[in-house]
């Protein structure tokens, strides 16, 4: 990633630049009659986009869109901190999100030496910095905001049309997986970023165990490549770097799980890449939610971005399906939004949604991203352990001390940390699940590969 595009001014800058260059070349375009790289846009969807890009303009005017809980102003200990948003901004706005997209696709494909290592920093050989030495030098010429904003455009334009949701899943019943099996899930790891290859690596140390072992095991990504899904973020952000490698996607499950951002460019290439890949369509076969069992479990991993913040309507029936065959089976729930949060707003949608679907039976366990942290809950909304993983891979400050306390109903918080000063940053992780008859022994782990937390599910 370019340390720019992680910058809000700088973002914000290009918004603008963009919206005025398409503006203008429509009316350059009109006037002369030329053929442009927007002119596959009807003028309908020019003005959509048009005022699109203004909206987000005035939107981030008033209040960040980047990641949330993280005072500028804060300080800790007397030391000043540097704004989230100048450092590592990811936007959750979808406009905005495609903007950055662009900007990295037009200089990656760029071949005039304008995006250049820097020099390592003070502080990387303790944990690294959190974003990249890849810098732009510099100011945009011409050429690079009209491409831009062709780029932008077409993002802009595939998340207003997105990809008609599947209709069917890959089957009516489970996949049947042993009782002994495990499952590691990892959350908004797609940003590419060396600490998020870090975690990949530390799955891959315990794949390796566990093939000693000679466990079924299984890798679930839930959800978020960044920023808005793109193919070329698919490749580079995301499969480069996933730990199962095609020597083994027979052996080893791949599944991911559908995100905000993933659907940012209308999730065309959530389906048409990643899903596509052969690791992960030997698995959930082009699909965006799935169902696994044994005989003491029953797990759903569902899709909570296509409709962003709850379940569309033809997840329902077949929810209520699996729900009604559980039996005694245990519920496990797999999403990529929260139901509830100790930080933010949860989402009223999503739990009334679950909660009307599960008529009154108790879900076991529901684990989560979407906030970048990791922190585990009390029984709340009829869920018994609720667990946001978020983690995986998007940088944020650590501002909270070891013994500070968690806001309800939060009774624990992931809040090692590495660096100081300006920079206090929160260290990656990811979660095993090995499937030990009627529980869970779920081990937490860290970008170390160290552990940090155990505890049973059941």
């Amino acid at each position: 990633m370019i340390q720019q595009v992680l910058n809000r001014d700088f973002v914000l800058s290009c918004v603008a630049q963009v919206a005025s260059y398409i503006e203008q070349s429509a009316k350059v375009g009109e006037r002369r009659g030329e053929e442009t790289e927007l002119s596959q846009l009807s003028a309908n969807e020019r003005t959509e986009i048009l005022e699109a890009l203004r909206d987000a303009q005035r939107s981030e005017a008033a209040e960040s869109s980047g990641q949330k809980g993280y005072d500028a102003g804060s300080q800790r200990r007397g030391e000043s901190l540097r704004a989230m948003d100048d450092v590592s901004f990811f936007s959750h706005s979808p406009v905005v999100s495609n903007i950055q997209s662009a900007i990295e696709e037009h200089f990656d494909k760029d071949q005039s030496g304008r995006v250049v290592e820097e020099s390592r920093r003070r502080g990387e050989a303790e944990g690294g910095l959190p974003t990249t030495n890849r810098r732009l030098v510099g100011p945009f010429e011409p050429g690079d905001i009209r491409w831009i904003s062709a780029l932008a455009a077409i993002g802009i334009r595939l998340f207003r049309h997105k990809i008609p949701f599947p209709e069917r899943p890959i089957a009516e019943a489970p996949m049947r997986i042993k009782k002994n099996a495990r499952l590691i899930l990892v959350g908004d790891w797609g940003t590419g970023l060396p600490r998020a290859q870090n975690i990949a690596n530390e799955i891959g140390n315990v794949l390796k165990a566990g093939a000693k072992d000679g466990l079924e095991q299984h890798v679930i990504h839930l959800g978020d490549v960044y920023y808005s899904g793109w193919k070329r973020e698919y490749q580079k952000h995301f499969l480069k770097w996933w730990p199962v490698d095609n020597e083994r996607f027979e052996q080893i499950g791949s599944w991911a799980l559908n995100g905000n951002h993933d659907m940012y460019s209308g999730g065309h290439d959530y389906f048409g890449v990643a899903l596509a890949d052969q690791r992960f369509k030997r698995w959930q076969q082009g699909k965006s939610y799935f169902a696994m069992e044994n005989e003491n479990w029953r797990v759903l991993g569902l899709d909570s971005a296509y409709e962003d913040f709850d379940l569309c309507d033809l997840q329902h029936d077949w929810v209520k399906k699996h729900l009604s065959s559980a039996g005694k089976q245990k519920l496990l729930f797999l999403t990529h939004h929260q139901p509830f949060s100790a930080y933010e707003p949860g989402s009223h949608a999503l739990e009334g949604t679950v909660s009307r679907l599960l008529a009154g039976r108790e879900l076991t366990a529901w684990f989560w991203g979407h906030e970048h942290r990791c922190v585990l809950y009390h029984p709340n909304a009829g869920t018994k352990f609720g667990r946001c993983i978020g983690h995986g891979g998007v940088p944020v400050y650590m501002l909270h001390g070891a013994g500070d306390n968690v806001p309800e109903p939060g009774v624990y918080e992931f809040r090692d940390r590495f660096g100081s000063g300006i920079e206090p940053w929160a260290r990656f992780g990811f979660v095993v699940l090995d499937f030990a008859a009627e529980a869970i022994q779920a081990c937490y782990i860290d970008e170390t590969g160290a552990t940090y937390k155990t505890e049973t599910i059941a």
